[in-house]
């Protein structure tokens, strides 16, 4: 940070942790406005990605902008927006806005403007950096910009992306009854999706090589920019919220299979905060959505989905819950859930599955195991082995259950390191623990095999309501790692700091390892 000015005059300031303090006039009052210029310099170590073809793009993630410019980005804060951004000569420059000016700096440099009249979100500011081949055509008063990555050569016919572009824009505006709300459309194609899973951005959308189909990520794109940037979710997991209504007009405006390619995201990343606008669950919502409710529920939200826009710029599942039940009385106040494979082998029909939730009572020297049915179930009694660890001994016992639901109370020492449970013996059946941190913090340590220690390393975030455990997993981060308990850390440490400030640079670390 170099320089602060409020209403071109120089003002003090200050930075403590994420925040920037400016000093005004001390006769100001509650709800004064003031123009504020901020001149600083620095190297985003989170929220700006890079691929091999030296591209450098803006992440989507929750609170990615805050680390390239000094704004709060919150989905509540809008503002009106003018980009200069300088770069070598031959690279390219795409961002939020409309593409208004390009000069010559010097032989070896350019600089690009990009501005937008209309107010944006902050949360939804974007840019792309990079070598592209890039053509445009006119769209009424406005125009659409295709840009492709120069490696990608003739794998991504333009022209066609261009001429879809044109025509999706066209479907989704006259089915919506509504003006597409920016000056521009910037369309960048990219190689590799870096593990991002929201594609799009104020009056830009990301089409990633490697995601599958390429008119399923346009129009998922186009249908973005009003519902997820002019519309757009307060948290991110209230996601459902505009994936519902996309998955509404893609199914009624296209015939085409509408679902995504997961190749090459990274592995475990399905069960994190990250993953909520992911191909995965779009994948669920495209095979899903005509199970969900009836027809005549689902033609309801087909034919006011304009109307919902008219709700609130900044929405929740909530908000779109009490409009289906003020107008139709259906109780739908809790978003679906799907149950697909997730492009594996399907589960075979006799198989069977169990969460086990352990619950320590340290006062009382007991151990309770609570049993329930998440895929078929036993409707017999099941006896299964049981091992608890101490230090310098294990004992064996044996765990008996049966049905849907059922539960056990153990006797245990006050030493207990953790309590391991064997499904040898019943190779249908599946256990899925839900342990103490103490028992995992153990396990993390001691366990025999990487599958073990990677598996305690995830389930560490389940414990989100303790941010004590914050620190003890940067203990852990700090030692050699096997990959797979390296990513089960990382996972486990997005679920309890919902993304917060400090930690960031070790999720960028992962995303570039290898």
């Amino acid at each position: 940070m170099s320089n602060v000015s409020v209403d071109g005059e120089t003002a003090d300031y200050s930075l403590q942790n994420d925040s920037l303090f400016i000093l005004v006039d001390d006769s100001t009052e509650a709800g004064s406005q003031y123009e504020v210029t901020i001149r600083y310099s620095g190297r985003p170590q989170f929220g700006v990605l890079q691929n091999r073809n030296e591209t450098i793009w803006s992440s989507q993630l929750p609170r990615t902008q805050r680390h390239w410019v000094p704004i709060v980005d919150h989905p509540q804060v809008t503002m009106k927006t003018t980009f200069n951004i300088s770069v070598p000569s031959g690279v390219q420059v795409w961002a939020t806005g409309a593409k208004i000016g390009e000069e010559v700096l010097s032989v070896d440099a350019m600089r690009y403007r990009f501005a937008s009249q209309k107010e944006v979100p902050a949360s939804s500011l974007s840019f792309a950096i990079g070598g592209f081949k890039n053509d445009s055509i006119g769209y009424g008063e406005k125009k659409i910009n295709v840009a492709v990555e120069n490696s990608l050569g003739s794998e991504v016919d333009q022209q066609a992306i261009l001429d879809a572009s044109q025509n999706y824009l066209g479907s989704v505006e006259e089915k919506l009854g509504r003006q597409y709300p920016f000056e521009q459309l910037q369309v960048v194609v990219l190689e590799d999706h870096n593990g991002e899973t929201k594609s799009w951005g104020a009056s830009t959308i990301f089409i990633y090589k490697n995601r599958g189909d390429i008119d399923t990520q346009l129009m998922r794109g186009i249908i973005g920019q009003w519902f997820g940037v002019q519309q757009r979710v307060r948290q991110w997991s209230q996601a459902d919220a505009l994936t519902l209504s996309q998955t509404l007009l893609i199914k009624e405006l296209m015939s085409e299979n509408s679902t995504l390619s997961g190749k090459d995201h990274p592995k475990g990343f399905t069960q994190s905060l990250y993953s909520v606008f992911g191909p995965e669950r779009w994948n669920s919502w495209q095979k899903g959505v005509e199970k969900w409710q009836n027809e005549s529920v689902r033609g309801f939200m087909r034919d006011s989905i304009s109307k919902m826009l008219d709700l609130d710029d900044v929405i929740s599942w909530n908000e779109y819950a009490n409009f289906w039940y003020d107008h139709i009385g259906q109780p739908l106040f809790d978003s679906p859930q799907f149950s697909f494979d997730k492009e594996r082998s399907s589960t075979q029909k006799d198989s069977v599955a169990y969460e086990v939730h352990y619950d320590l009572n340290e006062a009382e020297g007991t151990l309770k195991l609570r049993f329930t049915a998440t895929h078929g179930y036993f409707g017999e009694l099941t006896t299964i082995e049981a091992y608890e660890v101490y230090p310098g001994k294990v004992d064996t016992l044996e765990v008996t259950f049966t049905g849907k639901d059922d539960s056990i109370v153990l006797q245990v020492q006050p030493t207990i390191n953790t309590l391991q449970l064997s499904s040898k013996g019943y190779p249908t059946l599946t256990l899925d623990s839900f342990k103490p941190s103490s028992f995992l913090i153990n396990e993390l340590r001691k366990g025999e095999s990487v599958e073990e220690r990677a598996q305690a390393a995830r389930k560490l975030g389940y414990h989100s309501d303790n941010p004590d455990l914050q620190l003890a997993i940067q203990d852990f981060m700090n030692q050699d790692l096997e990959p797979e308990v390296e990513a089960g850390l990382l996972l486990s440490m997005a679920d309890i700091t919902d993304g917060a400030s400090g930690t960031e640079q070790v999720f960028l670390d992962a995303l570039k390892s290898d």
